[in-house]
């Protein structure tokens, strides 16, 4: 499925959903990478400046998009990035079709630490779940620490997708 795609807002709550596909996406990462922010953002079609509190263990939203002329019912859950909340997250990768692995390219901690966070996900979600490395907070960009092309090869060797 082409998430570059996934544009075309139908509305979140509607009819029988069983006619459509359900596709579960995760956000994961550490605390402060901007998860809330990026859900916030796709949900409601802007973006929205300012700090958000921290997730407390695991929140979601739907929102139902047209991909290839298909109904597709996303359920796409905010996991908490702080180390105490992990073994209530692990249960969710384990349904998830979409891993969305972000780092603050403002923050190198963050960066160094998606090793960690893919050997989790490895261990934790099924075979074939899609993830993407994705570099957060572009917004900031003049504030800058990870180059693209880092975040991109260290996709590449792990064998992810890569936005950023």
């Amino acid at each position: 499925m082409d998430l570059q795609r996934l544009d075309s807002y139908q509305g979140g709550a509607g009819p029988d959903f069983s006619e459509h596909v359900l596709h579960k996406t995760i956000l994961v990462g550490d605390s402060g990478v901007g998860k809330t922010s990026l859900l916030v953002q796709f949900d409601q079609g802007k973006f929205i400046p300012g700090s958000f509190s921290a997730t407390v263990g695991i929140g979601f939203t739907n929102k139902v998009v047209t991909v290839d002329g298909v109904r597709v019912k996303l359920q796409i859950w905010d996991t908490a990035g702080q180390e105490r909340f992990r073994s209530v997250t692990h249960a969710y990768y384990r349904d998830a079709q979409a891993l969305l692995l972000l780092y603050d390219i403002t923050n190198k901690s963050s960066f160094d630490n998606i090793r960690a966070w893919l050997t989790e996900i490895h261990e934790y979600a099924q075979r074939d779940v899609v993830i993407m490395l994705l570099g957060n907070k572009a917004d900031v960009s003049s504030e800058r620490v990870i180059r693209s092309e880092d975040g991109e090869m260290l996709a590449r060797v792990s064998d992810c997708l890569w936005a950023g």
